[in-house]
């Protein structure tokens, strides 16, 4: 489960890595946004969002036998064992993205689009 949760973790900060830098250069201006980032921003999802997402739910799913025999990492003293009906909040959890991801990532596509390929405003007809 390490090389899981170093894939995911990494398809997350290269996702949020580029966000921000989108983010932070398009809140002064957005002329400053150089087109490669504007590129990233609406592409780099294609990729990194299923590694992620993939990487995520493999680690959830790796982790249910562990439950199941009470190893869970201990909460700074404040509790021993794992949590009642942490099972079952860790499969709710999994079939939570059934719906929630096709949604999220049909939206950003459709935003790429938008942003990649703006629709030219159509030219006015004689007045």
């Amino acid at each position: 489960t390490y090389q899981l949760g170093v894939m995911t973790v990494m398809a997350w900060c290269y996702a949020e890595i580029i966000r921000y830098s989108y983010y932070i250069l398009y809140t002064f201006d957005a002329k400053w946004v150089p087109k490669p980032l504007n590129f990233l921003r609406y592409s780099a999802f294609i990729v990194l969002y299923p590694i992620g997402i993939s990487g995520e739910l493999l680690c959830c799913f790796l982790t249910l036998p562990l439950i199941r025999k009470g190893l869970c990492a201990p909460l700074g003293g404040l509790m021993s064992g794992c949590p009642p009906n942490m099972e079952t909040i860790l499969y709710v959890y999994m079939l939570m993205y059934i719906p929630t991801f096709p949604f999220l990532y049909l939206g950003m596509l459709g935003e790429r689009k938008k942003r990649l390929y703006p629709k030219k405003a159509p030219k006015p007809q004689g007045v």
